[in-house]
């Protein structure tokens, strides 16, 4: 493990100390989107049976879910217009990107001497699967300060709740919604281990098919996990509104995590073993 905790700290350094301008960019990307989702779920409040402006002045909890709402079942048979859920994707794509290149990237750099002096490819592989893990805590923690200084700055309440209005809002489902009040806490557990998933199946995949195409692959998932309704796509489990949460034939958060960490211990031991045999020197 010592192998393993010095290849990680030339990782945090090399590939998040002194990539701050990227977090910088997220932050600010992920402060614009919450305040527009603050701002049209306030004005559109009353139209959904709130008394005032003021009375769904979103809540902590609504803030962040409004990120990762998605959107309801789609079934492609039903002549219904197909719409993405675009903020959804935006944000799921934008944690795999913050942890897209730097990892093969470093073979091409010190990352090289860092492999031989460590002597073991498992421990230079899981320091890596390491910083993964590492950096969507970072993207969570963005997430959870950027929605706390909205809704300080809005007037929301700083709290899980959700209101009654609030899956009207963002278009869920309202025929088929689970009883009041919805415990969002299972849900927000689930995110970051899912985002961690997906980050550790895209290393996997840009060891053997390059980053890019391995970024493009991911997002071809996510589009299908918007397009069908299917529990064998990863991103059905990162939308609100197919969750059980809201949902009486929703997804199961515990079937979703099972899954979720089954695919991560696929991709970290798929890596291993592929890593293993890997002409890394042959990497540009």
């Amino acid at each position: 493990m010592s192998k393993v905790f010095r290849c990680l700290v030339l990782d945090l350094k090399k590939g998040t100390i002194s990539q701050w301008k990227r977090y910088l960019v997220c932050f600010i990307a992920i402060l614009g989107l919450l305040y527009i989702n603050d701002v049209y779920i306030s004005w559109s409040a009353p139209f959904y049976g709130a008394d005032s402006f003021s009375t769904l002045s979103p809540s902590l909890g609504e803030l962040i879910i409004s990120l990762y709402g998605g959107m309801d079942f789609y079934y492609p048979d039903s002549g219904m217009p197909f719409s993405m859920p675009v903020e959804w994707m935006f944000v799921v794509l934008l944690v795999l990107f913050l942890s897209l290149d730097y990892p093969l990237s470093d073979l091409s750099s010190t990352g090289q001497n860092a492999l031989v002096m460590s002597s073991s490819r498992t421990a230079w592989w899981l320091a890596k699967c390491f910083w993964v893990l590492f950096t969507v805590i970072i993207f969570c923690f963005i997430v959870l300060l950027a929605a706390l200084l909205i809704t300080l700055c809005m007037g929301g309440s700083l709290s899980l709740d959700i209101s009654s209005t609030f899956p009207s809002i963002l278009a869920f489902n309202t025929s088929n919604l689970t009883t009041p009040a919805w415990n969002i806490g299972s849900f927000l557990v689930a995110v970051p281990i899912w985002l961690c998933a997906l980050c550790l199946v895209q290393l996997f995949l840009s060891l053997a098919i390059r980053p890019l195409p391995a970024f493009g692959c991911i997002a071809v998932f996510l589009f299908l996990s918007a397009y069908y309704a299917n529990p064998l796509l990863p991103g059905e489990y990162l939308m609100a509104a197919r969750s059980a949460i809201f949902l009486m034939d929703g997804y199961q958060t515990i079937t979703g995590l099972v899954f979720a960490l089954v695919l991560a211990g696929w991709a970290i031991v798929s890596g291993i073993f592929t890593f293993k045999q890997c002409d890394f020197y042959g990497k540009e």
